[in-house]
């Protein structure tokens, strides 16, 4: 795991929008049941449950020891994750 981890302005943003708080990210960072890596972007998604039912896809850059939070997305369940595999544009790397 990253060193550092800091927010964009649109997860800031998106953070807000969406009522998520600061630390349901850091649970997920912290205890993920899957991450992939998007193929496209070249992103890291780390997808957790955080708690009272949300399910959070974090998606992020790593760069010299530093996690860059870039979007927060809450899901309702798994069909997002299984759509990208199926795509190929997301890759498992854990828990697939």
């Amino acid at each position: 795991m990253a060193v550092c981890r800091r927010f964009t302005r649109h997860a800031e943003l998106r953070l807000m929008e969406r009522g998520i708080d600061e630390h349901l990210v850091d649970s997920v960072l912290e205890s993920f049941d899957r991450l992939y890596y998007d193929v496209v972007r070249r992103r890291l998604v780390y997808a957790g449950w955080a708690g009272g039912g949300r399910r959070l896809l974090v998606i992020a850059e790593e760069e010299g020891g530093c996690l860059t939070i870039v979007t927060v997305v809450e899901t309702r369940g798994f069909k997002v994750e299984e759509r990208r595999v199926a795509s190929g544009r997301w890759v498992c790397l854990h828990g697939c």
